[in-house]
């Protein structure tokens, strides 16, 4: 399991779909599908309930949801948290992304990934 399991996961239950997840997140819906199926797999628990109507999370996807969203925000406050108080300014970004904080400051310093 990856991180960014995580955060397509929280993607795939914030959207309800699939094909939503993967237009947030910039990704084929195939490739969500195959993720999710490797990530339920990995964990030995069905997460998704899949429907033509979209995706629901079943009771151990609740759960997981929960602790992958409390996982995030612990991962992406992390650089802000060790930061050294005597390092120059960052620049604030109002974008939103789904990788965090951490890769738009970096995009808008000037750095590449």
């Amino acid at each position: 399991m990856q991180i960014s399991d995580l955060r397509i996961f929280v993607a795939v239950i914030e959207s309800g779909s699939l094909t939503k997840a993967g237009t947030r997140l910039y990704m084929s819906q195939p490739t969500i599908s195959e993720r999710m199926t490797q990530l339920e797999a990995s964990l030995g628990v069905r997460l998704l309930d899949r429907t033509p109507r979209g995706v629901r999370p079943t009771s151990a996807g609740r759960e997981f949801y929960a602790r992958a969203n409390a996982i995030l925000r612990q991962f992406d406050e992390l650089p802000d948290a060790v930061a050294d108080d005597a390092s120059p300014a960052r620049s604030a970004s109002a974008c939103p992304s789904p990788w965090g904080s951490r890769w738009v400051r970096a995009l808008s310093s000037g750095c590449t990934i």
